[in-house]
């Protein structure tokens, strides 16, 4: 885990208090995942609590994770979906 909080920036979301879900935002993909033709920004990973289900945390997330590659000066920002 310490490898994957190294290869970006972490976030962590709360929800009265408690966190809720984690963000970490990098500037390359996973290595199975090919590089993209232009500056990129990749979300390394989004995790959210079942107990918080229905609460836009994931969104929060997300919308984080935009703003962190616009600061940047990037356009495009890339995700690798896992369910589970």
């Amino acid at each position: 885990m310490g490898d994957l909080i190294e290869s970006g920036q972490l976030w962590i979301a709360e929800h009265d208090g408690v966190p809720a879900g984690a963000l970490i935002v990098g500037d390359r993909p996973d290595p199975h995942v090919p590089p993209a033709d232009e500056p990129e920004r990749y979300v390394r990973l989004l995790i959210t609590s079942r107990s918080r289900a229905g609460k836009g945390i994931g969104s929060v997330l997300l919308d984080k994770a935009g703003d962190v590659a616009r600061n940047d000066g990037i356009e495009l920002l890339l995700s690798d979906v896992v369910d589970g």
